[in-house]
């Protein structure tokens, strides 16, 4: 494919449904060079019709060429060379559509003949200006497809079709070949394409939160004057202008001005909107059963569930709850965050998606931090304002239960990664429930991050502690000192884990899906995605068996790791032997754990040279290295060393049943490994 692209051959996108069916079709424009000697193996031809010059007009016209499935667009697109303009144009669209993914701009939706599909999104700003840009910029032969209807012909618009590839990019990149092992043979992880109905209701709410351009938050009025009552006040906004707030009253009685204002759907997505936060919150549902919901009274009751778990539960539908600023008395936290692992799990790393970080406060008044006797006053109050120092102050439940223990729930790894960048952060991106001086969105509070977080923030602060990565051999370009320091950081930032944003809507129960399930392929696609911009297409190409050990090896936790295991019947031992290998190696990794293969005798004899002047100077014991095939074994130290095809040795240990086990990175010099694995047997 990468021949053809060179030889001049054109492109276009023929967009299929559900979106992963859809393929890239490459063909001969006049003046391209043949494709005989070029074909590809395991693809037929296939004739379409295009939208072709004819004179000084166009005209339908059939063409045959090479239909490319998505992944082998990608693979292909991502290191070509292309010289026809089209081919470089679907080159560009391929990376946006990464970055759109590395980004974790992905969520579940369902076709309009009811298959379940990735679609890219939601978008930023920029990112839909990007988008714009690049529609702009295609030439006619990357859009000829002729558009269904009366003469004149038409062809398609370039935006749409655009975004058609990068829906069927994330439809195809999440579906790795190992999915249906760890989360089951379940929509949005299977590959056939099966009408699902029932996913209907949830697959447009989910997207219909994801791309609502209104959204809604309760103001709570405190009692005044003759209102004896708390009432909360619908409040609406809108993506476009954050700093514009309408009250839900002005929708009712000014329907023009105020769609004029939030768009066309203002009440449509207004409605959706607290029909979600209704599940979260039931008081909710008395606002739908009015004609034209604007306010809501409030019990004292309600009021207090407001200031704490309730409006945890409505800021996780997507309605936040604002308190008079006046009531909130500067009572504030500063936090120290550091890690922490979930009971009964082993994290391989800070950021894996399993791992959580202790989020400690000490609590303040003013600045000044609360004695022991005010904290425990906290502590024991069983009101939503609490009296301190002759004056009231609102205290979240939440506060209130925690002020002994001075500890907050812990911040998974990217809420903490987040916060401890900035040295603050604002409690609607850390997810904390209001507290004290926290009431508003808006609100920061200071971060500090202690022992290994510590570290690792330094490390990503520090550009110049970031090893050098190797440019990607099929990378072909030379690369600027800004573009290696990038390099290294996307390849640091990868190593480090990916970030993606939780479903606001879980699945509905009785299709087996699980949000945790979806969050988790929206993360893994993710990370790969990220790589693919590097210039690493090797996840393109793995074996079912091989895509099993990837997921493994990147922390999924204990249920997927169990039921990668059991679906591909695989010996637990052996299994996570695998998931070792993968974690240093990759899957030339694997290979050097499975297949024993005989190199070139010359480089053995090398390397046994090297070897013993090694082992001359690290030990006065007498050793014997015993070479087989690729592998150098210590017998009496439990050291091994195995030549993978990639030229580079792999250190192994031997454990107490005799097996041996992967035991450190490899390296082009087997000194270099040899020292690496023989520290670790405290020699």
């Amino acid at each position: 494919m990468r021949e053809l692209l060179g030889a001049g051959w054109a492109a276009v996108f023929l967009p299929g449904e559900p979106a992963r069916l859809g393929r890239l079709l490459l063909w001969k424009p006049t003046g391209a060079a043949a494709g005989s000697s070029m074909a590809p193996t395991g693809l037929e031809t296939e004739v379409v019709e295009l939208v072709l010059p004819h004179g000084r007009s166009v005209r339908r016209r059939r063409v045959e060429g090479y239909a490319l499935p998505v992944a082998g667009a990608v693979s292909a697109l991502a290191d070509a060379e292309p010289t026809h303009p089209s081919g470089a144009a679907w080159q560009a669209a391929t990376r946006f559509a990464l970055r759109l993914l590395a980004d974790g701009r992905l969520h579940p939706a369902l076709t309009p003949a009811g298959y379940d599909t990735w679609q890219v999104g939601p978008c930023t700003a920029a990112q839909r200006q990007t988008l714009d840009a690049l529609a702009a910029a295609f030439p006619p032969h990357a859009h000829c497809l002729p558009e269904p209807g009366p003469a004149p012909v038409r062809i398609a618009e370039p935006a749409a079709l655009v975004r058609q590839f990068c829906d069927a990019v994330a439809d195809d990149l999440v579906r790795t070949p190992a999915a249906p092992l760890a989360m089951g043979a379940l929509p949005y992880a299977w590959r056939e394409a099966r009408a699902i109905p029932s996913l209907r209701e949830w697959a447009e709410e989910t997207q219909a939160a994801l791309t609502a351009e209104v959204s809604v938050s309760l103001r709570v009025d405190v009692p005044e004057g003759r209102r004896r009552q708390f009432r909360a006040v619908l409040q609406l906004h809108t993506a476009a202008d954050p700093a514009l707030v309408i009250e839900a009253t002005r929708l009712w009685s000014e329907p023009t001005e105020v769609e004029r204002l939030l768009g066309p759907r203002a009440e449509t997505e207004t409605l959706l909107a607290l029909r979600r936060g209704a599940r979260a919150w039931p008081p909710l549902r008395r606002l739908l059963d009015d004609a034209a919901p604007d306010q809501l009274r409030l019990t004292d009751d309600e009021a207090f569930e407001l200031l704490g778990d309730a409006t945890d539960a409505l800021r996780a539908a997507g309605v936040d709850v604002h308190w008079p600023r006046e009531l909130v008395k500067a009572l504030t936290a500063t936090v120290e965050i550091g890690q922490r692992t979930a009971p009964g799990f082993t994290s391989g790393g800070l950021l894996d998606t399993e791992a959580l970080l202790d989020f400690r406060w000490q609590v303040s008044l003013g600045g000044e931090p609360l004695t022991e006797a005010e904290m425990d006053a906290l502590a024991e109050s069983r009101r939503p304002l609490v009296r301190l120092r002759d004056q009231w102050v609102v205290a979240d439940p939440k506060l209130v239960a925690r002020a002994k223990r001075r500890r907050m729930e812990p911040l998974t790894a990217m809420e903490a990664l987040s916060a401890a960048l900035t040295g603050e952060a604002e409690r609607s991106e850390m997810g904390v429930p209001p507290a004290g001086g926290w009431g508003r969105d808006g609100d920061r509070v200071p971060c500090a991050a202690v022992g290994a977080l510590g570290d690792l923030i330094a490390r990503i602060r520090d550009p110049d502690s970031r090893t050098p990565v190797p440019q990607p051999a099929a990378l072909k370009a030379t690369l600027r000192e800004y573009q290696k320091r990038g390099l290294a950081w996307l390849a640091e930032m990868c190593e480090l884990g990916a970030h993606t944003t939780a479903l606001p809507v879980a699945p509905p129960p009785g299709t087996g899906l699980a949000a945790a399930d979806l969050e988790r392929l929206m993360a893994d696609t993710t990370a790969r995605a990220a790589r693919l911009l590097s210039g690493d297409t090797a996840d393109l190409h793995l074996t079912q068996h091989q895509d099993a050990v990837r997921i493994a090896a990147s922390n999924p936790g204990p249920e997927w790791f169990h039921h990668l295991i059991q679906n591909t019947g695989a010996n637990p031992t052996a299994f996570a032997r695998l998931t070792r290998a993968w974690r240093h190696g990759g899957p030339t990794g694997i290979t050097v754990a499975e297949q024993p293969h005989t190199p070139d005798p010359t480089v053995m004899k090398a390397t046994r040279t090297a070897l013993d002047t090694a082992l001359a100077e690290m030990t006065d014991s007498p050793t014997h290295l015993r070479a087989w095939r690729n592998r150098f074994t210590l017998t009496h130290h439990g050291i091994q060393l195995r030549l993978g095809p990639d030229a580079r040795w792999y250190p192994y240990r031997q454990d107490g049943d005799g097996e041996w086990w992967p035991a450190a990175p490899a390296d082009s010099d087997p000194v270099t490994a040899l020292t690496a694995v023989w520290s670790q047997n405290g020699e």
